[in-house]
């Protein structure tokens, strides 16, 4: 079972990760476009700070989804070994 859980949220990290970087790539030129076309400070000084935000959002996905998935899989390590350790290795002798 975690096995499965694992190879479900390594496919959805990639899937994060892919999305984030084309969302990046598509809200900067956006934006980019959205400058060349208005020539305007208004439009830059309006626009600027949501832009960051986003960026901001994006490379934290970009970043946390590796990092989640090596966590989860970590876990799902650790449970699998715990499940398949012998239940006389988990007890204390009695004497």
């Amino acid at each position: 079972m975690e096995f499965g859980v694992v190879s479900w949220f390594d496919s959805v990290a990639t899937l994060v990760m892919r999305g984030s970087i084309v969302l990046l790539v598509l809200v900067n030129g956006a934006f980019i476009v959205g400058v060349l076309r208005s020539g305007s400070r208004a439009f830059v000084d309006r626009w600027t700070p949501r832009v960051v935000l986003t960026d901001a959002a994006l490379v934290l996905a970009l970043v946390g989804a590796p990092i989640a998935n090596v966590a989860v899989g970590l876990v799902g390590k650790g449970v699998a070994l715990l499940t398949s350790a012998p239940a006389a290795a988990l007890t204390p002798d009695a004497k």
